[in-house]
């Protein structure tokens, strides 16, 4: 119990000196060996945590970000697709631009890891994608949004005007993440109610 617990303390020590590291100086710049310097412990210790710098990127999104995440789901309102979309975004919005430089680092490599770590990753936003998903099937079955709906691609595209708000928002010199999360329930207001008439060709 006791070596599990102190295992569990040096891998939160490790993963908050990559997160100062990849904020100081970039997660290209950072090394494993400086890693180890800033936590305190050596090499051989990191590497028992942590393959490598990819797998330390998918455990800050799985760890943190993906807590975060779940503690949105868990104080979403129960009902109007709207006001959950709006609450979990926020949510969101505020986590990342608590620290805009390390959200910013994270987020840009995220979509470029590949391997085992850039797998994992991929699950979880697939994960995320469903979850939406399942927010448009219940919206559908509340008469909320039309039945014919297909969940799946209503999900997608709001998934696009949270991660274009996200980023947006992040890349600005001082980022008001606040202003951002208004911007997507603006693109949210018009997406559910339609901008014109589609006759598919």
């Amino acid at each position: 119990m006791r070596r599990s617990l102190m295992r569990q303390e040096t891998h939160r020590l490790i993963l908050d000196a990559a997160y100062a590291l990849f904020e100081e100086k970039g997660f290209r710049e950072t090394t494993m060996r400086a890693l180890a310097a800033r936590a305190g412990v050596g090499l051989g210790t990191i590497f028992q945590h942590f393959p490598d710098k990819a797998a330390l990127l998918a455990e800050a999104f799985l760890g943190d970000i993906g807590a975060e995440y779940e503690l949105a789901l868990a104080g979403m309102p129960a009902q109007g697709i709207r006001a959950q979309l709006s609450h979990v975004v926020r949510a969101m919005c505020a986590f990342y631009g608590r620290r805009p430089r390390l959200s910013r680092e994270l987020i840009s490599q995220a979509f470029t890891t590949s391997g085992v770590a850039g797998e994992r990753l991929r699950a979880q936003m697939e994960d995320g994608l469903e979850r939406a998903a399942g927010l448009f099937e219940a919206a559908k079955e509340r008469g909320e949004v039309r039945r014919d709906v297909d969940a799946r691609a209503a999900a997608l595209g709001i998934w696009s005007f949270y991660l274009t708000c996200l980023n947006l928002g992040l890349w600005e010199d001082k980022p008001d993440m606040d202003v951002w999360a208004d911007r997507f329930d603006v693109l949210v207001d018009q997406f559910l109610a339609g901008i014109g008439v589609y006759s598919g060709g």
